[in-house]
């Protein structure tokens, strides 16, 4: 009898366990980012929210559509980082926000000069200067509903390019990684980009 109540208990607690192993499994593959292009680390403690797989849901705001926010991380090497401090310069996170309108000749004349070689239309394109953080956060940003409306695609591309400031030469003194992908990997998250001095 006893050994009969003992053989339950365990088998009851294997089972338990096995559902906590399963549900934590299922967790983690949520959770964990796709780094979007070389030169960028993008790992589960990087996240800052949790960032949906299905393509993010639009936010209408008079007439407008926001961007959700995403963070940029900029990790230098010694010799790129002393570069910059000895020579006063910064450093320029420019994001560049794309999509595809279904049909560009329904494209309205107003927007046209916004549509490139591919046929792809520029969105938004921002740019945040940094001097004295390493840390880019892109948020409050948002384009045209008319122009939303016009996307074969709702999840609108991204793509990071970093170089520097310009300050003390008119020439770019980084060679840094990109970020590229669409929007549904990206909102929510922090992405480091590693660089370096050209040459270097």
């Amino acid at each position: 009898m006893r050994k009969s109540i003992l053989m339950k208990t365990i088998g009851s607690f294997v089972l338990v366990m096995s559902l906590v192993l399963a549900i934590n499994a299922c967790s983690k593959s949520k959770t964990s980012g796709d780094a979007v292009s070389a030169g960028v680390d993008n790992t589960p403690e990087q996240n800052v929210a949790n960032a949906p797989e299905a393509v993010p849901v639009a936010k209408a705001s008079n007439d407008m559509i926001e961007i959700p926010f995403f963070e940029i991380e900029i990790e230098l090497s010694e010799a790129a980082e002393k570069k910059l401090q000895d020579d006063n310069e910064s450093i320029i996170v420019a994001a560049y926000f794309t999509g595809y309108p279904s049909d560009v000749e329904k494209v309205p004349k107003e927007y046209r000069e916004l549509l490139g070689w591919d046929d792809s239309i520029s969105l938004v394109t921002q740019t945040i200067e940094l001097t004295d953080t390493p840390l880019a956060r892109f948020e409050n940003l948002a384009y045209p509903k008319a122009l939303y409306d016009l996307l074969d695609d709702k999840d609108i591309q991204l793509l990071i390019n970093v170089f520097s400031g310009r300050r003390s030469t008119n020439r770019n003194l980084l060679d840094c990684g990109i970020l590229e992908g669409s929007m549904s990997k990206i909102e929510g998250k922090r992405f480091t980009i590693s660089g370096k001095l050209i040459g270097e």
